[in-house]
């Protein structure tokens, strides 16, 4: 597996020593010409030096299985609810359950899971436990109140805010007593879209000890330019770009 990066020299935030970077590959990335969520193009983006992204729902049996839209289609069927079906008939219809991704790649990387189902949170945790690293294990979501409850069930797991600037700034909460929020439940890290993140707003979440993730960066200037504002964590469709990026910054890996 592979860990997080670190940063040779240099004084601007994207070359400080002591700064780890997590390269999430979205959904195992799309230029390795596998199906997204899949063992192979999960195998993949491993093998190509990053770390993982994908998204969870729960099956009618309540097991994690690893699917973007709630809705299955198909060429040779209707489109059916995926909380509708059962672990075995999903996964005769190509989805993947966490449990077999762990199998099949161990557990040495890190898993940055998206919580499409929020009741998902405790089984995918659950799995980790068994099969997995809970302590490599970030999950992902929009609601602080399904934050909250995953902090409370498991005080080892990674989470993460997914936060919407815009979003945040039709409610009365300014960004700094936001990430006080998150800071409070032991929230690990704060996901925005990388062009929001400003130099005031990674000083701040410094501060509260966040880390922040951005997303989604797609063509090699815009790696360049979010992993120069001195991001924890960036995610991509495009896995070799990303990681060549990394590292033409002197961006190496941790041993």
């Amino acid at each position: 597996g592979h860990p997080p990066t670190r940063s040779r020299t240099g004084s601007d935030p994207a070359c400080d020593d002591d700064r780890m970077v997590y390269l999430f590959a979205h959904r195992g990335g799309f230029d390795s010409g596998h199906r997204e969520n899949t063992i192979p193009a999960l195998a993949d983006a491993l093998a190509a030096g990053a770390s993982l992204e994908t998204d969870v729902r729960l099956s009618l049996d309540g097991v994690p299985v690893l699917v973007h839209d709630s809705y299955l289609t198909g060429t040779t069927w209707l489109p059916r609810r995926v909380r509708r079906l059962s672990t075995s008939r999903l996964e005769a219809m190509g989805v993947t359950p966490l449990r077999r991704l762990y199998e099949e790649l161990g557990s040495g990387f890190q898993l940055s899971i998206d919580l499409k189902d929020p009741d998902a949170g405790l089984a995918t945790i659950a799995v980790a436990r068994e099969v997995g690293d809970v302590s490599r294990l970030w999950l992902v979501h929009d609601s602080i109140h399904v934050l909250q409850r995953l902090r409370r069930a498991d005080p080892d797991v990674r989470l993460v805010h997914e936060t919407r600037m815009r979003a945040l700034a039709r409610t009365d909460t300014t960004p700094e007593a936001h990430m006080d929020l998150l800071a409070r439940w032991r929230v690990d890290a704060q996901n925005t879209h990388w062009s929001r993140w400003t130099p005031e707003l990674l000083a701040a979440a410094r501060e509260r000890g966040l880390l922040a993730f951005g997303s989604i960066a797609q063509l090699p200037h815009q790696m360049e330019r979010a992993l120069g504002k001195g991001l924890d964590g960036l995610y991509t469709d495009h896995v070799r770009d990303l990681v060549r990026v990394a590292r033409d910054l002197g961006i190496e890996t941790i041993p």
